[in-house]
Parts: structure tokens; C-alpha cells; sequence
């Protein structure tokens, strides 16, 4: 009876085996000591604790001492003769791990810590509390390529071998298999008690990565190597709010911890949004204490996106190649859509899901029979229809100024609990690089209206999948019309008159009958969308939301025009290249640049001031006015500060250049910064050594002067 208590209670999915955490992860495999076990188990109750303050859930009492809290570590050492495997029977849920697959080392559990007393003092009111900010050596990157790798005996060495292999086909990470454990920085996969590893570079000793039974999917052994890499959970961001609601009345009290969300000082996106598709991210049920929805998407549409464990999503791998491939290619292509210069053939773009072509602004291939590509949505409703075992990729685009209206219908897909296998997906927002909205159990789409001129559908079909989609843009064309209603009333007007008479006596009485005629006319004014000049169309939307990373285009009368967007700094004081920070945290181009501006391409602007840029001129030419130079800046930043940003900025820099690219034809990059090299050659560019090399900089500096 007791143990059907704990199970109801807890749910705790048990084996037979043996009998306590310590076994779990003490069992010949774990590096963990039986001291540090203690101090790890005892810092992840204190950690759960403070976030059930947190989330207003009631301390529970079970007489361990404190007389309150201790509830996760009493439940763990009272499991009777059984071993805990997982919630729910998931190996990659482990209760005693955070975030249910991640170990952190003393330093980043102490970070945790704080982030969260801090998160309740904010609470509380207590601003005049001071809490140490989190910064980014939370995810250390590994400084030497290969990675040595050594796969211990018992482990399940074809799915470790594939998840490697793929990671380093969709990066410029490179990895090497060794016989014996390494001696160094290397990591060591073991058979362990589910699925777990730590978060990033720990030291300069190997570390493990557990690939228990049940972990043995592509995906998984993926998602394990990410956290190695420097990937904590997608729904830990700090923006997560703004995608997913955290259900906590669904999730187990003792448990409230494995939400924890990270701050934007611990976590460098790259300027990546948020992707629901990331094989990084908790399915819906995570942590569920009653079977229900623990994670809920804000756009309904998404929830059965979220939790796939197929492969890294495009986003994911984005993020791996700007953090650590940024450096491989000179020249920046002007990819669109989300796209980016892809580190493995710096002559083409890397193009999200769906999307091909030289700049990603193509449909990708598909098979044979789809009848897809590229469609151009009309005032008229279009279908597009596919049934069968098919991939195909449409790429919908309606003309400047307009969006697309959509509707799906015979939707037919194996079940699944996740979308993952078989699923027709609809990137309908305007970021077109995050993974779109899957479908697979439902079985029509009721009219929606995409965020921007363009959208993609993609069919995953099985032998029983079909789907049909119907669009058109949205307003259809409209034209001022008269309405002219005509109202016709017969009124009878009597006139007396007397006339001459024929007969003396006789009166005569005419009745004159006069039809009225009143028209109404009705004018039904029609809102047209805001245009631009015929010359161009609209800028379409920036691929990317910060860091001068994005590109947008427009299509103009002389062909298709590009330039960079968005020059806010990303978290982290991060710019793509060619651009730095400046000290108000913008991206902005090095002084060397302003004094030769191309004459081709139009300034790197936001979207509403190049929109105001395209306003019509006058026909009279005003007189020519003396172009104005602009002051350069000084090459050293003044003041610590200063010193500090501008170096993480050259670090950043693809090549540390100077030079801007031309925002039409993006010119090779042809004048290399001075740290970046002197750091080629040793080691590949990451966000983690800036202040190392900064360090070194400003000895060199001191040398010189």
C-alpha cells in the first residue's frame, strides 16, 4: 500500500535494483564522491525549495531536520528496495538531476542559487538587496578541436557514434574517438542511470555523458552532446514567457526547480528566437504530476511541436555554428529568410527547413509528384493537396504589402505524441528561420493569416498522411464601387380644373398621375494597404532580431536589394560582423568604414526608417549639398568599460575587420583585427575567453606603449 502511496504521490516510475540515489549514480560509473553526492542533493533541495517560495507552493514538512523543505531529498532516500529511473518512466526526467538530465558542477549550482534568491527578492520587494549578476561562464565553450570521445564498455556505441557523426556533419565541430578514456578536456559516454551530462566545458578533465537505456534515439544522444556543448533546455530561456505558459499547478511541488529559468546573462542565444522545434526542448507532459499539460504554447498550434528528440532542429545548430564556427568563413553571403553563410561551404547559405536556393529564398527540392515549389498566392483561392510518403516544400508569397490567408483540411496522420515522424508544418510568422507550427492530429485548420508577404508548408507524409491547403492573399483586391440603390414610388395628384364646356352644366376633372424617381448613392470607402513607391517593394522582414545578424531585401525595378537590420547588441554584447559595439550597446561599423560608404546599396537602417527613405522626391533636383563626414571614432575605447566591450566586439568579428561589406554584392572581408590574429591559430573563437584575451590585449598594449 505504501508503495502505491509513493507512486501516486511522487511519480516516481521504479525498478527493482538497488535502493537509493547514492547507488543510482554511485554505481562504479559516476565521478560524483559520496561527499559531493551529498552536497549536490542537498543544494538541488535548498535550489527547489526557494523556486516553491517562488511559485507560492507550501513547504512540506517531513521531519528531516529542518522541519521544513527537505522535500525532494527525503522523498529520494525513502524509495524503499527500488531505484528511481525517471518521472513517468522517462530516463531523461531524473528527479535527482536539474532540469531532470543536467549535472552541475559546485560553481554553476552556487549560480543557480543565487539567480534564484535573487528572482525572490525581486518578489518581495527587496530591492536594496544586492545579488552578484550571473555572467556567461555558466556555458564555457571547449577551447581544442577534435574533442577527443571515448565510449565506455556497455554502452550503446552505434547511437553515441551517430549523434557524434551528425553533430560534426552540421557544424565545423570536429570530434575524434579515442581508445582510453582521454587524460584531458574530453568526455567519456557511459551506460549510467538514464540520460544526463553536464552543461558545457567543466575543466580540464574528462566528463561524462550518460546514454542509459531508453536514450538511445539519434535525438536524445543529440540533445545530451548539446548540454556538453553549451545548451541548457530552450524553455530555461529568459524570454520563454513571451512563447510558453510554466502550468504550475500541474507540476509536482517538489519539482518546481526543474523550470528554472535562466537569466539573459547565462544564456548567449546568438540572436536566435526562441524555436518551439528545438531538440532541446521539454515536451508538453514534462514533470506532469496528474497526467495533464505541464507546458502549454502560447499559439496553440505549436503544442504537439514542442519536445521532439528526431535531430537538432535548424536553430539549434545555428547557434552551435555562431558560437563556434563564426570565424571559418571571410565573406558574408546575403542569406535571407533566416539563413546564414554555411561554415562547412562558405560559397552558399545554410537554409532553414523548407527553403533553398542561393539565398534561401527558394523552395527547397522536393520529391517527385508533389508538385511543389515556389506558388504565388492570388486574389482567387488556390489548393494544394499531397498524399502518400512524399517530403514536399511550397514557399507561398503574395505580392508587396499583402499577407497570405490560409485554411487546411483533410488533415490524415498516424498518432503521435509528438509530432515527429509524419506532420504537415506551416511556418505562417514572420521569422520564416524557427521551426513552424506541426499538425498531426488534428484534422482541418480553420482560415488564419500569415505574418508577413511569404510562408512555407511543409508535407512529412507516410503512406497514410495526406493533407489539403487552400490560400489566397488577404485583402483580395478591392476596387471603389458605387452602389446605386433606385427607389420607385407612384404617388396620384388630383388637379380640378374646369374647362370649356361642350354641354352647359358639365365639369371635367383630370387626374394627373406622376412618377417620382430617388436615387441613393452609396460609396463604400475602401482602406488600402500601406505601399511603397512603385520603384521597390516593402523591405520584408529582418531575419534576425539583433546583432546586426539579419539581412532583409526588397525587390526593386533594378533587381533585389539587401542590408543588414536590426543593430541592437545581442545579449552579451555580441555583433555579427563586420560590425562592433559601440558603448551604447549598437551595433555599429568600424571608423575606417564611414569614409567609404557604398554608393551602391542603401545604409544599414531600421525598417521604419528605410520605409521613410523610399518616400517619393520631388521632380525639381534640389541644389547638391557638401556630403557631410562623418567623425571617425577612436580606435581604442576610452575607460575600462569601454576597453572591455570594444575588445568582445573585434572578438566577434569575423575576421576582426574593418571593412563593411557592400549591403548589395557583401565584399569579401579582406582586413584582419589585431586580437582576432592572435588567436587563430591555438584555438577556435568563442564568447567565453573575452576576458582572457582580453587580459593578454591589454598586456600587449602596455608592452607597446
Amino acid at each position: 500500500m505504501m508503495k502505491i502511496i509513493w507512486i501516486l504521490v511522487f511519480g516516481f516510475h521504479l525498478v527493482e535494483s538497488q535502493d537509493s540515489v547514492e547507488d543510482a549514480l554511485l554505481d562504479g560509473k559516476s565521478l560524483f564522491t559520496n561527499a559531493s553526492l551529498q552536497t549536490y542533493l542537498k543544494d538541488l533541495d535548498h535550489l527547489n525549495d526557494i523556486y516553491m517560495e517562488i511559485n507560492d507552493k507550501p513547504m512540506v514538512s517531513l521531519g528531516t531536520g529542518g522541519g521544513s523543505g527537505g522535500a525532494l531529498m527525503h522523498a529520494l532516500k525513502n524509495t524503499g528496495t527500488k531505484k528511481i529511473i525517471g518521472i513517468n518512466g522517462r530516463p531523461d526526467q531524473l528527479p535527482y538531476l536539474f532540469q531532470g538530465d543536467i549535472i552541475l558542477t559546485g560553481e554553476q549550482m552556487q549560480q543557480q542559487i543565487k539567480a534564484a534568491e535573487a528572482q525572490l527578492a525581486k518578489k518581495k520587494g527587496e530591492t536594496s538587496r544586492r545579488v552578484r549578476s550571473m555572467t556567461s561562464n555558466l556555458s564555457l565553450r571547449w577551447r581544442r578541436f577534435p574533442i577527443q570521445y571515448y565510449i565506455s564498455p556497455g554502452a550503446p556505441t552505434s547511437a553515441i557514434q551517430a549523434g557524434v557523426t551528425r553533430w560534426q556533419q552540421l557544424s565545423c565541430i570536429t570530434f575524434q574517438q579515442v581508445n582510453s578514456p582521454p587524460s584531458g578536456n574530453g568526455l567519456i559516454f557511459i551506460q549510467g542511470n538514464g540520460c544526463y551530462s553536464y552543461i558545457g566545458m567543466t575543466g580540464f578533465s574528462p566528463q561524462q555523458i550518460s546514454i542509459g537505456f531508453g536514450c538511445e534515439s539519434l535525438g536524445t544522444v543529440m540533445h545530451e552532446i548539446g548540454h556538453a556543448l553549451g545548451f541548457y533546455h530552450e524553455q530555461a530561456r529568459s524570454d520563454r514567457d513571451s512563447y510558453v505558459n510554466i502550468l504550475w499547478q500541474d507540476i509536482q511541488s517538489i519539482y518546481q526547480s526543474q523550470f528554472s529559468e535562466q537569466s539573459a546573462a547565462s544564456m548567449i542565444d546568438y540572436g536566435v528566437a526562441y524555436d518551439y522545434g528545438s531538440v532541446m526542448h521539454y515536451d508538453q507532459f514534462a514533470f506532469s504530476s496528474n497526467g495533464q499539460a505541464a507546458i502549454q504554447t502560447l499559439d496553440p498550434n505549436y503544442q504537439l511541436t514542442i519536445g521532439q528528440r528526431n535531430q537538432a532542429a535548424f536553430a539549434d545548430v545555428k547557434k552551435i555554428n555562431l558560437a563556434y564556427c563564426n570565424a571559418s568563413c571571410s565573406n558574408v553571403l546575403s542569406c535571407v529568410n533566416g539563413g546564414y553563410t554555411d561554415p562547412m561551404n562558405c560559397e552558399q547559405c545554410r537554409c532553414p527547413d523548407g527553403l533553398g536556393g542561393t539565398l534561401c529564398d527558394q523552395a527547397a527540392a522536393s520529391y517527385t509528384g508533389c508538385s511543389a515549389g515556389n506558388l504565388q498566392a492570388t486574389s482567387t483561392l488556390q489548393t494544394i493537396t499531397a498524399q502518400g510518403s512524399l517530403v514536399c516544400n511550397y514557399l507561398i508569397t503574395a505580392p508587396p504589402g499583402k499577407r497570405i490567408y490560409f485554411q487546411a483540411s483533410s488533415l490524415s496522420f498516424p498518432y503521435q505524441a509528438v509530432c515527429s515522424q509524419a506532420y504537415l508544418e506551416l511556418k505562417y510568422n514572420a521569422d520564416l528561420g524557427r521551426t513552424g507550427a506541426r499538425l498531426c492530429r488534428q484534422a482541418s485548420l480553420s482560415g488564419m493569416t500569415s505574418g508577413g508577404s511569404s510562408m512555407v508548408v511543409i508535407f512529412q507524409g507516410g503512406s497514410t498522411s495526406r493533407f489539403t491547403l487552400s490560400y489566397r492573399y488577404d485583402p483580395p483586391d478591392t476596387s471603389p464601387t458605387t452602389t446605386t440603390t433606385t427607389t420607385t414610388t407612384q404617388s396620384t395628384q388630383s388637379t380640378q380644373s374646369t374647362q370649356p364646356t361642350t354641354r352647359p352644366g358639365t365639369t371635367t376633372t383630370t387626374t394627373t398621375t406622376t412618377r417620382t424617381t430617388t436615387t441613393t448613392t452609396t460609396t463604400r470607402r475602401i482602406t488600402w494597404p500601406t505601399t511603397q513607391p512603385s520603384r521597390c517593394s516593402p523591405w520584408n522582414f529582418c531575419s534576425q532580431p539583433c546583432g546586426g545578424c539579419g539581412i532583409q531585401s526588397r525587390v526593386c525595378s533594378t533587381g533585389v536589394q539587401t542590408q543588414p537590420c536590426n543593430l541592437v547588441a545581442c545579449r552579451g554584447f555580441f555583433c555579427c560582423s563586420p560590425f562592433i559595439v559601440s558603448r551604447q550597446g549598437t551595433c555599429i561599423k568600424p571608423a575606417s568604414d564611414n569614409e567609404t560608404e557604398p554608393t551602391d546599396s542603401t545604409p544599414a537602417v531600421q525598417p521604419s526608417e528605410a520605409t521613410k527613405a523610399l518616400t517619393p522626391k520631388p521632380t525639381t533636383k534640389p541644389a547638391p549639398k557638401t556630403a557631410k563626414k562623418p567623425k571617425p571614432t577612436t580606435k581604442k575605447p576610452n575607460g575600462k568599460i569601454g576597453k572591455k566591450i570594444g575588445h568582445r566586439a573585434e572578438f566577434f568579428d569575423d575576421e576582426g575587420s574593418g571593412e563593411e561589406p557592400n549591403a548589395v554584392t557583401r565584399k569579401p572581408i579582406t582586413k584582419p583585427g589585431k586580437l582576432a590574429d592572435k588567436i587563430r591559430r591555438p584555438y577556435r573563437k568563442s564568447a567565453v575567453f573575452v576576458d582572457e584575451l582580453e587580459k593578454n590585449d591589454s598586456s600587449t598594449e602596455k608592452t607597446e606603449a
